[in-house]
């Protein structure tokens, strides 16, 4: 097997401008990411997405996502380019609160969404999408429960094509969501990685890169052996 593939998939809704210990959630998201992908480049295939789409949508509800950086091997310096972009400025984040979760899992996987959607092609090693957002999906004109719906059907279909989908809650909103917990196929009593403050995020990011790390790792050991 090939080199694990992960795609950071992260919500620019605005209330990740909300303070986040000494910093906002979005910064505190961007910092762990960069940390990441610089330590462990050579070893994970690396990606970034986020949602709403700072561009316009074929949708009124501007419920689609953006690729920031396309899967590819020592990818910092994309991913860094792609989180930095928008530093300093109000347009980090939309002014929408809506978190267009579906759409986003959606683009994974589906050539009628995009040109070149990060995960469709066949899978060259094990494949992960860490999903950091702030609270349950949501998107215009979807009620709570439809836009959950969407979610985990989309969440679903990726579990089938053997992608995980692992959920980092971001902040007290997220941890507490129900629908959150049932994304990745079984509901869950609690977060495998919560964030609730900088800390436990980047310490949760830096356990899940590890394991996909690892992976490439234990390939590597059998292809000795």
């Amino acid at each position: 097997a090939g080199k694990s593939e992960l795609v950071f998939s992260v919500g620019r809704n605005a209330s990740m401008s909300t303070k986040f210990g000494d910093r906002t959630r979005m910064t505190a998201v961007h910092e762990a990411v960069r940390a990441v992908v610089m330590d462990n480049q050579n070893n994970v295939n690396f990606a970034y997405q986020d949602f709403p789409s700072s561009v316009s949508c074929g949708n009124a509800g501007g419920c689609c996502a953006k690729t920031g950086a396309y899967l590819a091997m020592r990818n910092y310096q994309a991913i860094d380019t792609a989180t930095r972009q928008c530093e300093g400025s109000p347009e980090c984040v939309s002014q929408s609160d809506s978190r267009p979760i579906a759409e986003a899992l959606r683009s994974l996987i589906d050539f009628s969404t995009t040109s070149q959607p990060i995960l469709g092609g066949p899978a060259r090693g094990e494949r992960y999408v860490v999903l950091m957002v702030d609270g349950p999906p949501s998107c215009s004109p979807d009620d709570a429960n439809t836009s959950c719906e969407k979610a985990s059907g989309w969440a679903g279909t990726l579990s089938v094509q053997d992608i995980n989908v692992i959920v980092v809650p971001i902040g007290d909103t997220a941890d507490g969501s129900e629908c959150l917990r049932r994304l990745p196929g079984t509901p869950a009593a609690s977060f495998s990685y919560p964030a609730r403050d900088p800390g436990m995020l980047m310490e949760s990011l830096t356990r899940i890169v590890k394991k996909a790390a690892d992976v490439e790792a234990d390939d590597m050991i059998l292809d000795i052996g």
